[in-house]
């Protein structure tokens, strides 16, 4: 993501949510460093939750076989997508919802194997 975060949302007349919890990553090398350690593999089915402006959710994909990006954000959702299309990576599932609301044990079923949250 070349724009920081917040120039991203003014563009998009948005701003962080507090009442959301909302925090955005703005540098590439945390996230990279986060999916690093988590140490995933290509076989795995990862959960993220609060996938925001995907910051997280593209090195995720990239390391994993299959990200399940759940945000509740319905304005976050077209910048998600927009951001997934332009990093061409394929494999992320996104699902506008609360978390909360997630049936866990529905989505590793459908998966086929434990999740990676």
């Amino acid at each position: 993501m070349a724009i920081s975060p917040r120039s991203l949302l003014a563009a998009h007349g948005l701003h962080p949510r507090k009442q959301l919890g909302q925090n955005f990553l703005s540098q590439p090398d945390v996230a990279e460093m986060i999916v690093a350690r988590a140490g995933l593999t290509r076989e795995e089915a990862v959960l993220e939750i609060g996938a925001g402006l995907g910051a997280l959710t593209v090195p995720l994909a990239r390391a994993a076989r299959r990200v399940i990006a759940v945000e509740r954000d319905a304005h976050l959702i077209p910048l998600l997508r927009e951001e997934l299309a332009r990093s061409r990576v394929e494999n992320v599932c996104v699902l506008e919802m609360d978390a909360l609301d997630l049936d866990l044990p529905d989505v590793a079923r459908r998966e086929g194997r434990a999740l990676s949250v």
